[in-house]
């Protein structure tokens, strides 16, 4: 006959009425009209009244949500350590230079610090942990406002005994937090992070980097390794560099480092794969790296791939000469008075330079079959590297290497001529006198 359960268990699962028959087996004396007829049975799942009575939510209807508790022990896991840079061992292969390790204190001075300081990128570490510290900042509270950081979502909605959080993101991304109904204010994710957990500034910002999952060294250490945005050849990515980067621990009125220039670096099919950004703080100059990531022109998300200034030009533009500047901002310098006297023509002089100092990152088959005139920059360190470039450019066979006799400034000196610096000695006192200004340079009428 009929398994009853099984026929319970699929009208149950699946909603609708369920149909099965049988024949009916009677004994030899019934007569043939009553043998041949079947019984059916129909089961069918009915609700509860209650049931009935609810109704489905439209479409549209999203969950509210969610009235969990959050308490500060899932983010006392994931706290870390700050992680310190150690200071960059010296090339092997460098010249031995005589004399002392660096010029002297009177030559660089009228040099200006600014020219003979942060060559390589941001060298000093504390300006370049309060970059870090701006960029994250404001990647926590794009994170917080679009929802895709639960760690934020927990540490903004923490209740627990002796301890309320509560605060918001303005219009403006301005973050304003509050503990304890206002008896502790504040307006950085940093310093949130530290009176939430009990860290230093430092543990702080490595505990938000984690959390945001961002990587200090994306700022100075770069890669050789093929970039994933070059492999996008129609994309346009979204430029997400910011204009203005607001240093939280400089004295106030001179915490601001402005972006004054932008560089696009392209890829073989004319994509834009990142970028040569110069900030300006307290009069002078600094440059980072900006990288594609996700189709997001971004800076310190991802690490930046090694790429030499203008590195399109010199793929399409075989035979022009190049000027190869150890500092990233002389050649920028260079490229805009290139620009400014002799218009778009890179056919036959092409200025570039490289960001950070590890030169075995760079794509040196740029330099194969031409004529290279390697400009140095003006500290002692940088002329013993000369060797370094030297070497890299006879490897990829280039026709020739030579080196400016001289300095070639972005900023202005400070001094008007070598006899009036005292304390230098004559080599000194040449170097000063062959060093050109290029915002100096006569223009043409």
């Amino acid at each position: 006959m009929f398994d009853y359960k099984k026929l319970l268990h699929k009208a149950v699962s699946s909603g609708k009425p369920v149909s099965e028959s049988s024949p009916l087996f009677v004994d030899a004396d019934v007569t043939d009209a009553v043998s041949s007829m079947t019984i059916d049975t129909v089961a069918q799942y009915a609700p509860s009244a209650s049931y009935k009575e609810q109704k489905l939510p439209p479409s549209d209807y999203r969950t509210p949500p969610s009235h969990k508790v959050h308490t500060s022990a899932t983010l006392q896991r994931i706290a870390t350590t700050w992680s310190y840079v150690q200071k960059p061992s010296v090339p092997k292969g460098c010249l031995k230079l005589a004399g002392k390790i660096d010029f002297s204190p009177a030559f660089l001075a009228a040099l200006g610090t600014a020219n003979a300081t942060d060559i390589h990128g941001l060298e000093n570490m504390l300006p370049l942990e309060d970059v870090f510290e701006a960029l994250i900042e404001r990647e926590a509270s794009d994170q917080f406002c679009a929802g895709r950081n639960s760690h934020l979502q927990t540490l903004m909605g923490i209740k627990e005994h002796g301890l309320l959080v509560s605060g918001s993101v303005g219009n403006d991304g301005a973050l304003h937090w509050h503990l304890n109904h206002g008896k502790i204010k504040g307006s950085s994710w940093t310093a949130l992070v530290g009176s939430v957990l009990n860290l230093s500034r430092m543990d702080s910002l490595a505990t938000l980097a984690s959390i945001l999952n961002i990587n200090f060294d994306n700022l100075h250490q770069l890669s050789s390794a093929k970039h994933a945005a070059e492999l996008h050849t129609g994309l346009r990515p979204v430029d997400e560099v910011p204009a203005l980067l607001h240093l939280r621990s400089l004295p106030a009125g001179g915490a601001c480092a402005e972006l004054v220039e932008k560089v696009y670096s392209y890829g073989h099919a004319g994509q834009v794969i990142g970028a040569i950004l110069r900030y300006r703080l307290n009069g002078k100059d600094f440059c980072l790296p900006a990288t594609v990531g996700r189709n997001v022109l971004c800076v310190g998300k991802f690490k930046a791939t090694a790429h030499w200034l203008d590195q399109h030009l010199l793929d399409t533009q075989p035979y022009a000469t190049l000027v190869l500047c150890q500092d990233m901002r002389t050649a920028l310098a260079f490229r805009r008075m290139m620009l400014e006297t002799r218009g778009d023509n890179p056919m036959e002089i092409i200025v570039t330079a490289h960001l950070g100092s590890e030169l075995s990152v760079l794509p040196s088959n740029y330099l194969h079959g031409r004529h290279v005139v390697f400009v140095p920059a003006p500290t002692k360190s940088d002329l013993a590297m000369i060797k370094l470039y030297e070497d890299m450019a006879a490897q990829v066979n280039a026709l020739s290497f030579k080196v400016y006799k001289g300095f070639l400034l972005h900023l202005a000196t400070q001094c008007t001529s070598p006899e009036e610096v005292a304390g230098i000695s004559e080599l000194e006192s040449q170097l000063l006198d062959a060093s050109i200004v290029l915002e100096d340079w006569e223009r043409p009428s």
